[in-house]
């Protein structure tokens, strides 16, 4: 499923403009966006392995996790500053 969707992004990539002058014109864009997106696979796979290991509550618990991390480390790593009504949607 994750190669059908690199697969389709590449050809309309390919389409809109050509392959190569994406990488070439603005290859710090390119990087930004795929460092994110290869992360993003790499979680999606292991979505799957987890599914394979661990029960339906377990799975469930630690997978809606990502919400608390992804505002921790939005305020660590990106200084973002944060209303007090997000830190207790956080906390909540």
């Amino acid at each position: 499923q994750e190669c059908l969707k690199g697969a389709a992004c590449m050809v309309l990539l390919c389409r809109e403009n050509g392959l190569r002058s994406a990488w070439t014109d603005k290859p710090r864009e390119a990087l930004k966006t795929s460092v994110p997106a290869l992360l993003y696979l790499v979680q999606n796979n292991l979505q799957y392995v987890a599914v394979t290991y661990l029960d339906a509550a377990t799975y469930t618990v630690s997978y809606q996790t990502k919400i608390v991390w992804s505002g921790l480390l939005s305020v660590a790593l990106l200084q973002r500053r944060l209303s007090r009504h997000k830190w207790l949607g956080i906390a909540l």
